[in-house]
């Protein structure tokens, strides 16, 4: 019986890595973008959401997978210009050991104004 409850729990949580728990739109400014991980590596970020008074520091820490190239080039491009970015984001209920620090996963950033 207990083989069997370890078994059902293993496959559960399996069952609940990558699976999406929200999609979502974050803007502001990217403070840090960087290349880490020795088995796994992933390309990591923070963006200063901004906001109002003492709270003008909130950061959104997010994750960019290595195949998503156009995406890469594009932060690295607007981590340096400064500019205001709005990016559409997966977070997953459970992510992979090996995938993330973060669990939100970006699918597409653009410049706003």
């Amino acid at each position: 019986m207990k083989k069997f409850v370890a078994s059902l729990f293993a496959v559960i949580l399996l069952a609940g890595c990558n699976i999406p728990y929200s999609d979502g739109t974050r803007a502001g400014y990217l403070t840090k973008f960087s290349y880490k991980g020795f088995i796994c590596p992933t390309w990591e970020g923070s963006m200063n959401l901004g906001g109002v008074g003492q709270n003008s520091m909130v950061e959104f820490d997010f994750t960019v997978k290595p195949d998503k190239k156009d995406i890469i080039q594009f932060i690295q491009d607007a981590t340096t210009t400064g500019k205001r970015v709005q990016m559409e984001y997966r977070q997953v209920a459970v992510p992979w050991f090996c995938d993330t620090d973060t669990g939100y996963f970006i699918e597409s950033a653009r410049y706003t104004e």
